[in-house]
């Protein structure tokens, strides 16, 4: 059987290509806007807004009457914010310097799929490198030498901001399969005197079907479209396969932590609007400026 060759106009062409590329354009934008989705899924907040440090089980700190404090100036949103700082004299139990608000009871396990938001504040004087926020594992893995890295951090590092993953089968001694420190491209130079807003979309997952999405800006300027960073395909919850370790339960921890021995800087941090949520807009800080 023969076919026969269709002709169309070239209008036709012209018209057909502008339907398509009209499609395209907003299958882009409902991309780029459906972290905006709100969602009726109950939001966890964990912050300062009681006036006081009820909302979470314990502070990791030293000397807490001077590394902590419960403030009304400066605040990204409602009333309070909380202020932490260190010295190389306030070494904690663990022998390293800290300054950690912990809330113990599980936020996030494998198969779980959330977003979170946060505020911080960096002083005119600047800090140096800490930890600042983390998902951490509990003691059964933790305690496994090799295996006490939290799987999802941020860090200020080189006077800019990193997001780490440390995640996968961990072999003890060694550390876990997949470990990464992503720089948010925009952060490069941390703002000081400026409000910092965070916001993360993780798959939990054990496997490599996992996937991190992670926004940030200084506080009055637009969200972007699309996340700064994104890694798909990926595990992004620790396990340790050797010692039957699997399916933990996730916690988590706000402050300063430099992570090493022998810090000897002087670093405060103020952190706001800490909140876990199903959407983007569960957990974003406000789009009203704030200083």
């Amino acid at each position: 059987m023969r076919y026969r060759r269709l002709r169309v106009s070239a209008g036709r062409r012209r018209r057909a290509r502008a339907i398509v590329l009209a499609l395209l354009a907003l299958a882009g934008v409902a991309f780029a806007v459906s972290h905006l989705r709100s969602s009726s899924a109950p939001v966890v907040t964990v912050d300062w807004q009681t006036g006081d440090n009820s909302a979470f089980s314990n502070l990791e700190c030293a000397h807490p009457d001077t590394q902590f404090a419960v403030v009304t100036e400066p605040v990204r949103q409602g009333r309070y914010a909380a202020r932490f700082s260190e010295t190389g004299r306030d070494v904690w139990t663990n022998g390293t310097v800290r300054c950690l608000d912990g809330r113990y009871d599980p936020i996030a396990t494998t198969g779980d799929d959330y977003y979170f938001g946060l505020s911080v504040y960096i002083p005119a004087a600047g800090i140096g490198d800490n930890l600042i926020w983390e998902l951490h594992q509990p003691r059964t893995l933790y305690s496994l030498p090799g295996c006490g890295v939290a799987p999802l951090a941020i860090l200020v590092h080189s006077d800019g901001f990193d997001l780490r993953i440390a995640a996968g089968d961990c072999t003890v001694g060694s550390g876990f399969a997949s470990t990464a420190a992503i720089p948010f491209p925009n952060l490069k130079h941390y703002p000081r005197k400026r409000w910092i807003d965070f916001v993360l979309h993780v798959g939990f997952e054990e496997a490599d079907t996992g996937f991190v999405e992670a926004w940030s800006r200084t506080a009055g300027t637009p969200w972007s479209e699309r996340p700064q960073i994104a890694r798909r395909a990926i595990a992004t919850m620790p396990f340790c396969s050797t010692h039957g370790v699997y399916n933990v339960e996730l916690y988590s921890e706000i402050g300063l932590y430099p992570g090493y021995a022998g810090y000897s800087g002087t670093d405060t941090l103020y952190a706001d609007g800490y909140r876990r949520g199903s959407s983007f807009a569960d957990v974003a800080a406000p789009d009203s400026p704030a200083g």
